[in-house]
């Protein structure tokens, strides 16, 4: 079976893209390369097993090498692992091979499995054979002997076959399909082509069963044999002059077979012109031999004879299948006179009335002998005009140029044209060139897109994303801009990237946010003043200020076992709060929740969509206030809680740095929509394996999924996966240790992504855990990351797992560590492009070393990255062990408010707040409001020196803090410097046990 010569036009850029060589190896598909029917036995020599089987391609492309990988498990329950390829060098569509892997081991060996891996491959083998078995025969000599004929299908050329090897595989009969020995016989041939025959005959192993049944065996023959390629069919040669040789082109011949390539005679020309082609002098082909997978070249040359079009044919014969190639020559001779015009028309564009602008067409002669110029006319002596005579004067001679002075000076507005006609002895048709120009006053003009800007609902004291206007200077001249300016201090230019002047055609952009100072609409104008006619241009500008806060959480599950709540706190407005909740394939449900100033509410969200949902869920707050989210749950092992306050914004972009779907792990991304139309979300992951699959899944309106991490693979990108559930195959599958994740909407909707991760029975070094942690991910990389909480005292393992998502750049990355004594401690680290680095803070490498209470952190970066703190710990906080999980993705500022929702200083309760001082010379002093359900505690102002981080712990008697005894805490910090707060809380308590912590809310007022 031959590749028959010439490329498609697909081939063609492969081949130029890759110098004509072999192309890379692809890994094979799942579903392309499968394992069939593997069976063990002893062999009788002892101590030896042998795992046989065959491999199946069901793809439409050549496969090479493959691989098979199995795997034993022997009598002492000893995993023993063997790599063997197949018997077949190179597996054809449809096609199957068996194999045979030894394990040196004892009789009883049990439970074989097998895997297989394979490349693709642009190599033809030839397997155009017949082959049978005739007879099984025992000559009483202790052998077997599996004999049978062949025969050589080949009819495209007379070469014999030689080396020919015969694989011959033994099924068991009664059980169809399963392998029981395999062998190869070789016949050394030569068998000769279009139905040559020759007998083989296999010495096999006289414990196992051949048989001539067809259902009992199968046999697969090939042999090396040589197949060729072109690179192309058609060789087109420019214009080149009568008896003048051509630069060569270089046809190359390619040798995609397994046997040796051979050219029985030296490459013929022929059809209408073979005189005038030629092969170069460094043709490497002729009487040369081409190796498997190896390229000859050969240049050809065009010398035409006479003038007009000329054309020939190539001849190439080898002892390849389909020979010979032919490839076709064609060219075009020109007279020995001859010249080049450098432009078949000429666009002057648009030139203002009175004055002139200049173009250049270049005559080369390219001839053998001088080319004369009998005339330069212009049809049109008004607008253009023309300067021939450098051209005129004298003959042009072979291989020099003159050149052609044009000009335009339009004399009216609008289009213009003309035509300049050259007349010579090189051509028989004069050449005419049409002139084309537009006529212009130099008058500017101004045009702002859009012509209004509608900011829509802004929270009042917060800045909107900004919104572009662009001016164009739609006139001739340039345009001067005297002042861009706004009459409503709510809408502020931002950025103006105008300057003074702004050239004809050229565009320049204004960039335009809202940030309301009070409730209600607002509007405005954006007013460019400039020279163009009418001096002014106006964008309307339109928003509206809001009090109402809303928050989002992906994550909520309401199975038995599972105890979700919300935390509502409005510190200074009476209010009625509505709860949208999202579900997984049911229609969203809203609930009215009414709040009292001061006092923390909770909703029991159980209660109020039911059992066994998977809930996402929007709270908005009609006044200032914060949400916070809880979740307890107790299903068998897993046994803790996790706690996050909610989002403020939706986004198109959630980064995650932290993830693993090792077997004590369970990883998962929840996506909430709470658009009214479908969103397609795609997830591309980065894995330590080194691969980046991309999986894109879609959300229904008004909804929330839950994807499965640890379900699906590493090798596919798929354009529609099923995110959990029977077939879910939207994650990277187990055991992956490090799994990153970017989570993008390609159409822009804004959706909510968080991410649950539930430890099994893990012991990261004080013990098991069986508890988890949640985090919202980034919504950008960014080049600094901050984390008030951490700690390595004993029982503590804190880590930094920082992401770099760029695909060219390693990220040089600075660690500073600050801690309760005002300790600093700096490391340096680099995160290669697309890969994720894992810091270990309770080492000395990169950490601040044990044995630390109090620990804050500042990545900066040289590019962007991501940066997240899990930490895990064991360790009795005074009521019992706890044993538990926290996480939480960085902060990009600091700030000078922060609320939470949910805490308690009940007996067996330890929450704290963390508090990082970034400044380095100005001490912090921070004021703490806690809020139960009778009455408002304000504490003592606490002090956060510079460069230091304080904790306070909640349920103390000490400055700062609430006491012991109080359920259901709503708190505000207030800081007279920009700090960081989080608030990690412990409990031992059973129905709320584990680790948690989040971040504050940092909003502009409460």
């Amino acid at each position: 079976m031959r590749k028959r010569r010439g490329l498609g036009a697909a081939a063609a850029l492969c081949l130029s893209l890759t110098g004509f060589g072999l192309l890379s190896p692809i890994p094979a598909a799942a579903a392309d390369l499968t394992v069939q029917g593997v069976s063990a036995w002893n062999d009788p020599l002892g101590g030896i097993v042998h795992v046989v089987g065959e491999v199946l391609n069901s793809s439409a492309v050549n496969y090479q090498p493959v691989m098979v990988r199995c795997t034993l498990v022997d009598a002492g329950g000893t995993t023993l692992i063997d790599t063997k390829s197949i018997e077949a060098n190179i597996l054809m569509p449809n096609e199957k091979a068996p194999f045979d892997t030894l394990f040196f081991t004892g009789a009883g060996s049990h439970s074989p499995s097998c895997d297989v891996s394979g490349a693709q491959t642009s190599f033809e083998p030839d397997h155009n054979f017949t082959a049978m078995i005739t007879a099984v025969q025992f000559p009483g000599d202790g052998s077997q002997h599996v004999v049978g004929t062949l025969t050589n299908n080949n009819t495209l050329n007379t070469v014999a076959a030689t080396n020919i090897r015969v694989i011959l595989t033994s099924y068991d009969p009664g059980s169809p399909g399963t392998v029981i020995d395999e062998g190869v016989a070789w016949v050394d041939g030569p068998v000769s082509a279009n139905g040559g025959t020759a007998t083989f005959d296999l010495n096999a192993n006289t414990t196992r069963h051949w048989d001539t049944s067809p259902a009992d065996s199968a046999v697969l023959s090939e042999a090396p044999s040589p197949a060729v390629v072109l690179s192309t069919d058609t060789l087109a040669f420019p214009d080149q002059v009568q008896g003048t040789v051509s630069a060569e082109q270089v046809l190359y011949v390619r040798n995609i077979g397994t046997g040796n390539l051979t050219f029985t005679d030296i490459p013929t020309f022929g059809g209408t012109n073979p005189a005038d082609f030629g092969r170069a002098a460094d043709d490497q082909c002729s009487g040369t031999t081409v190796g498997p997978g190896a390229v000859c070249s050969m240049g050809i040359t065009f010398t035409p004879q006479a003038v007009g079009a000329r054309s020939a044919s190539l001849t190439i014969n080898d002892n390849a299948d389909g020979s010979p190639g032919v490839v076709t020559l064609t060219g075009n001779g020109l007279a020995r006179p001859s010249i080049a015009v450098s432009a078949t028309s000429v666009e002057f564009g648009s030139q203002t009335v009175g004055t002139t602008g200049q173009a250049v067409i270049q005559l080369t002669s390219n001839g053998l002998d001088p080319a004369s110029i009998n005339s330069i006319l212009l049809e049109d002596t008004f607008d253009f005009g023309v300067d021939g005579s450098a051209c005129l004067l004298n003959d042009i001679q072979p291989g020099s140029a003159c050149q052609i002075s044009l000009a335009f000076h339009p004399q009216f507005d609008g289009p213009l044209s003309g035509t300049l006609t050259i007349s010579s002895d090189a051509r028989q048709d004069p050449v005419r060139i049409p002139l084309s120009g537009t006529g212009t006053h130099a008058v500017p003009g101004a045009a702002l897109s859009p012509t209004h800007l509608t900011f829509g609902s802004q929270t009042v004291g917060t800045t909107s994303p900004s919104q572009t206007v662009t001016l164009t200077n739609t006139g001739i001249g340039s345009l001067t801009i005297t002042a861009i300016t706004s009459n409503n201090g709510d809408f502020v230019v931002q950025t103006n990237g105008c300057g003074a002047t702004l050239a004809s055609g050229a565009s320049c952009g204004v960039a335009v946010t809202f940030t309301p100072s009070s409730a209600g609409a607002a509007s405005g104008t954006l007013t460019v003043t400039d020279n163009a006619g009418s001096g002014s241009q106006i964008v309307a500008l339109t928003g509206t200020g809001s009090t109402e806060t809303d928050f989002y959480f992906a994550e909520g599950f309401t199975a038995p076992g599972f105890q979700e709540r919300l935390s509502l706190l409005m510190p200074s407005n009476d209010g009625q709060a509505t709860v949208d909740y999202f579900l997984n394939g049911a229609a969203p449900i809203t609930k009215q929740v009414t709040l009292v100033r001061g006092q923390a509410t909770t909703v029991n969200v159980n209660d109020a969509v039911g059992p066994n949902q998977e809930v996402s869920i929007r709270v908005k707050l009609p006044f200032p206030g914060v949400a916070e989210r809880i979740l307890h749950f107790q299903l068998g092992a897993w046994h803790g809680s996790t706690d996050i306050v909610g989002t403020s914004t939706p986004s198109s972009e959630w980064d995650f740095a932290e993830g693993s779907t090792l077997g004590f792990f369970s990883e998962y991304l929840t996506l909430q929509n709470p658009n009214g139309i479908v969103v397609p979300a795609t997830l591309a992951y980065m894995t330590d394996s080194g691969a980046h699959p991309s999986k894109t899944v879609s959300l229904p309106a008004n909804s929330r999924t839950t994807v499965e991490v640890f379900k699906g693979d590493t090798t596919s990108t798929l354009a529609s996966c099923t995110p959990n559930g029977a077939g879910s195959n939207c994650g990277v599958g187990p055991g992956i240790g490090g799994v990153s994740v970017k989570v993008t909407t390609p159409s822009g909707q804004p959706i909510v992504a968080e991410r649950p991760f539930y430890v099994d029975g893990f012991s990261f070094g004080s013990g098991p855990i069986n508890d988890g942690h949640v985090a919202f991910g980034a919504n950008a990389a960014v080049t600094q990351w901050n984390f008030a909480e951490g700690t390595t005292l004993p029982g503590f393992n804190e880590y930094l797992t920082l992401q770099n998502p760029s695909s060219t750049t390693a990220a040089s990355v600075t660690l500073r560590y600050t801690d309760q004594s005002g300790t600093v401690t700096t490391h340096s680290v680099s995160v290669n492009p697309l890969s994720r680095v894992t810091v270990e803070v309770w080492k000395t490498l990169y950490g601040v070393g044990p044995g630390i209470a109090g620990v804050s952190t500042t990545v900066t970066s040289t590019r962007p990255i991501v940066a997240e703190r899990p930490m895990y710990v064991v360790r009795d906080f005074g009521s019992g062990s706890v044993a538990g999980a926290t996480d939480v993705v960085g902060s990009t500022t600091f700030s000078t408010l922060f609320g939470f929702a949910a805490a308690t200083t009940v007996s067996g309760e330890n929450d704290f707040l963390t508090i990082q001082n970034p400044s380095t010379t100005t001490a912090a002093k921070v004021h703490i409001t806690y809020y139960t359900a009778s009455q408002t505690f304000p504490r003592d102002a606490v002090t956060v020196n510079p460069n230091t981080r304080l904790t306070v712990p909640i349920f103390s008697a000490v400055s700062g803090a609430l006491g012991s005894g109080y359920a259901g805490v709503g708190i505000v910090i207030l800081s007279e410097q920009p700090v960081l707060v989080e608030k990690p809380t412990y409990s031992a308590n059973s129905d709320t046990y584990g680790a948690t912590d989040t971040l504050g809310y940092s909003p502009p007022n409460f």
